[in-house]
């Protein structure tokens, strides 16, 4: 799949002389990297799909008013923009006259301002540092601890930007690359009182959940840990764990009775280790 580094990519006016290709398309496993304007543009009356790009740098050549923004989208579109990182812009999702573009699950975070004139954080949005592999060398590959990751949701989409399947997890990851872990991280520890090879969170059982669910993580070697709860928009929500641990397996309980219905994220920090997970509370 292609890197759109001059200048970005547009979709025209449906109402214009061009063909169906120009008007309804769909753009998919981008990587859309510091265009001077929007990385990608959407004139009016446009209606391409844009799923799992990775919008990156973008807009800082022009004003909001221009686009200027990672995604940029004209007057009465119906855009579908779901599973796109767009992190690090001018503008994240920008739209620039009355639309109704059908955005949710794109992760946003890092722009100078994440949602510009009428956009609005769409359903599964996340505000979450996409956690890239070495941004600085331009690897935009997703760490195993991506908030990214499992936290997409089903598009006609079938391969990532390497070539590689979607869906190795639960659920699709946001951006142009999915994760070859199949989930944001590997819980690897043998049982039977052997102390865990690695550090390892689990999935939250049951989830969805209401009110408690148990959390299980290994340690490998005593740490100082913290495990804290947060909510979709990345504010702290909860703190189960903040102190030194042995080596060993954990089991925690989190009684979310005072939180309201939703998408939570957990996330263990030992160091310079940190995986997080997301889990689901039904009333």
């Amino acid at each position: 799949m292609p890197v759109i580094s001059c200048g970005g990519m547009r979709y025209q006016e449906k109402w214009q002389d061009v063909s169906p290709e120009e008007i309804s398309t769909q753009s998919q496993d981008n990587l859309v990297l510091n265009n001077s304007g929007s990385g990608i543009i959407l004139f009016n009356y446009a209606e391409p799909l844009i799923y799992h790009n990775t919008i990156v740098g973008n807009g800082f050549g022009d004003s909001f008013d221009s686009g200027g923004s990672g995604i940029s989208i004209g007057s009465m579109g119906h855009e579908k923009v779901q599973n796109n990182i767009v992190v690090s812009n001018n503008g994240g999702i920008n739209t620039l006259e009355d639309s109704n573009p059908d955005n949710h699950h794109n992760l946003v975070w890092g722009n100078v301002v994440n949602y510009v004139g009428d956009a609005a954080m769409g359903e599964g949005d996340l505000l979450f540092d996409p956690r890239f592999v070495d941004p600085a060398s331009k690897d935009y590959r997703l760490r195993a601890d991506s908030p990214a990751i499992d936290a997409g949701v089903a598009t006609p989409v079938t391969v990532d930007y390497a070539g590689n399947p979607r869906l190795f997890g639960a659920a699709p990851d946001i951006g142009a690359w999915e994760s070859l872990l199949g989930s944001p991280a590997v819980s690897v520890y043998e049982g039977g009182g052997s102390l865990p090879k690695v550090f390892a969170l689990r999935q939250n059982y049951p989830n969805p959940f209401n009110p408690n669910t148990t959390i299980e993580f290994g340690l490998p070697q005593a740490r100082y840990i913290t495990l804290t709860v947060y909510n979709l928009v990345g504010e702290e929500v909860a703190t189960l764990i903040a102190g030194d641990r042995a080596a060993g397996t954990y089991k925690v309980t989190w009684e979310a009775s005072g939180s309201p219905s939703g998408v939570f994220f957990y996330r263990l920090t030992a160091g310079d280790h940190s995986q997080t997970k997301k889990a689901v509370l039904v009333k």
